[in-house]
C-alpha cells in the first residue's frame, strides 16, 4: 500500500485487541512464518476459515492485547521487516 510501510496494509481499528494486517502481497503463511523468523508470532487468515482454505490467506491476525506497550516498537518493526522479506516485485 502506498505510504505504508514494507507495503503493508490495515484498515484503522476501531478497539479490541487483534488487528487484520495484510500480507504484503504474500500468503497469510509465507508472512507468518516471516514474522516467526524475526520473532513475532501472528497467524495466518487461513487458520480461521473452515479446512485452512489457502484461497483465503491474505492476511495475518496480529492480537496486540498482551504485549506491553514498552515492546509495541520492536514488534512494529518486526513485521515490517517480515513484509520486506516476502513481499514481491523490487524491494526499496
Amino acid at each position: 500500500a502506498p505510504g505504508r510501510p514494507g507495503g503493508l496494509a490495515w484498515d484503522e481499528a476501531r478497539g479490541g485487541i487483534n488487528l487484520w494486517l495484510y500480507a504484503a502481497g504474500a500468503s497469510g503463511r509465507e508472512y507468518a512464518e516471516a514474522c516467526l523468523r524475526r520473532g513475532c508470532i501472528v497467524a495466518p487468515e487461513s487458520a480461521f476459515r473452515f479446512g485452512g482454505r489457502a484461497d483465503a490467506d491474505a492476511h495475518v491476525r496480529v492480537s496486540f492485547g498482551s504485549i506491553p506497550l514498552s515492546e509495541l516498537e520492536n514488534a512494529a518493526k518486526a513485521l515490517i521487516a517480515a513484509a520486506e522479506d516476502v513481499r514481491p516485485g523490487p524491494r526499496g
